[in-house]
């Protein structure tokens, strides 16, 4: 995309006295290049997803060069890549470093210190009535915090509301400082993020309550003779740390925030958008809600079990996908592929995977909405392919950093449609525009957009 004109921008054959000349049109064409990346990478903060997607057709299965205000992103999507950034050692491209980029947590997360590296401290977790109109994306946030709220932390403290409108703000806080902080010079940007959360409000009261419930749990499990043993996400991670690993409680709580800020923040998003999905297309409502009628408590954390339903949801993340790149790494070092493909330190590779899975080639009619698409093609019912990780369905990561989230989310997505449809009849008021605005690779839903919603009778 050229976004400046570029009239002296020709071959040239003056002679040895034009010297001066040419030493013009050197320095505009390095000024011209310049301003280009320069224009280019602001345009990438609006419309990354589209500028991604424009250069990956460009690029027809070569890797290809995305600028963006901060560092460089290299995106590949031929398996072999995809393969090679899998297999590459942990402290050459690692995924740590790019979340690290992302919240900036030093700030966000009430001083916690990530490392470069992924598991060099020992990592414990990664395993495995009346009509109303609501806001939609704000439903389902609140929604998505509420229900985390009692998996994560247990009734008795996620019933406290100072406890979970800090848990429930922190995430939104948290994204809105980062850019804040990797936009702006380090003189203003502290200061223009301590305004807009209120001097991490949010994130220094869920730092204080979670640190306070830490100690307690601590000092509990050392006691002899304990009954009481709580039941939730948080104690499972006090459970789990590897022996070796001497946690204090900070550590603990850094490390509970940002799993919180993951499954809140991108939970919420998909949420969103399989719910746009299935009231822009009504003609699933019924085909599910059969389904539904002979579900079990079980089925839900049972992928095969709901066959139609998992279909539907894997066609909403292919087609509805808000992240515009997967399998991002930050290089700590220089690499280079075997085909001579290098990435310099501090330059990000990525994987432009919602283009992937919009593209003809990989999907038959990619861009129409099929949501029983998976069960088609000889796939069977018996198999659950959300939770699928490969480098043809990359929504999860791929091959040793796969989401461990993973099998949790698809239950608490499809837990959620399932009470929408065997409790509400809803209907998608009238917007205008799009349904969703882009910030950096990210395609997020519209506030606007609002969902009419009616309990059913029966």
């Amino acid at each position: 995309m050229s976004f400046l004109p570029n009239p002296l921008n020709q071959s040239s054959h003056q002679t040895q006295e034009q010297n001066p000349i040419l030493d013009c049109l050197e320095i505009w064409n390095l000024f011209y290049k310049y301003s280009e990346r320069k224009i280019r990478s602001i345009y990438y903060l609006l419309n990354g997803a589209d500028e991604i997607h424009r250069v990956y057709l460009k690029a027809n299965g070569s890797p290809f060069e995305i600028p963006t205000p901060g560092r460089r992103h290299l995106m590949v999507t031929s398996p072999k890549h995809i393969e090679e950034i899998n297999r590459a050692p942990l402290d050459l491209l690692s995924l740590h470093a790019v979340a690290k980029d992302f919240l900036q947590p030093k700030d966000t997360m009430h001083g916690f210190e990530w490392k470069d590296i992924r598991g060099v401290e020992g990592t414990g977790f990664v395993r495995a009535l009346r009509g109303t109109v609501v806001p939609l994306y704000e439903l389902c946030k609140r929604l998505v915090a509420r229900l985390n709220c009692h998996v994560f932390f247990g009734s008795k403290i996620s019933e406290d509301i100072e406890f979970f409108e800090a848990a429930y703000q922190f995430p939104q806080d948290s994204a809105l400082a980062a850019e804040f902080i990797r936009l702006l010079p380090k003189g203003i940007s502290r200061l223009l993020a301590c305004c807009v959360t209120k001097n991490f409000k949010a994130a220094a009261t869920l730092h204080h309550r979670l640190g306070q419930e830490i100690e307690r749990r601590l000092e509990a499990k050392e006691k002899e003779g304990e009954k009481s043993i709580p039941n939730d996400c948080l104690q499972w991670i006090i459970d789990t740390v590897p022996k070796k690993a001497a946690w204090s409680v900070n550590r603990f709580v850094g490390e509970v925030m940002g799993i919180w800020y993951g499954s809140v923040h991108t939970l919420s998003i998909a949420v969103t958008y399989a719910l746009l999905d299935l009231y822009t297309h009504p003609e699933y409502i019924e085909p599910l809600r059969e389904e539904l009628s002979k579900a079990k408590t079980e089925d839900f954390n049972n992928g095969p079990a709901l066959p139609l339903l998992d279909s539907f949801l894997s066609e909403s993340a292919r087609l509805s996908a808000f992240e515009s790149t997967g399998v991002r790494r930050q290089a700590l070092n220089s690499f280079t592929f075997r085909d001579g493909l290098r990435i310099n330190r501090g330059d990000w590779i990525c994987v432009p995977h919602r283009s992937m899975m919009r593209d003809n080639s990989n999907f038959i009619d990619a861009l129409t909405f099929d949501g029983f698409r998976f069960l088609k093609n000889g796939r069977s019912a018996r198999d659950s392919h959300m939770v699928d990780a490969s480098d043809k369905w990359l929504i999860w990561g791929i091959g040793r950093i796969t989401c461990p989230g993973r099998f949790y989310a698809t239950a608490t997505l499809k837990l959620v449609i399932a009470r929408f449809l065997k409790g509400y009849d809803c209907e998608l008021l009238p917007f205008k525009g799009g349904r969703s605005m882009q910030w950096r690779s990210t395609i997020v839903p519209k506030r606007g957009l609002r969902l009419a919603v009616r309990r059913r009778t029966g």
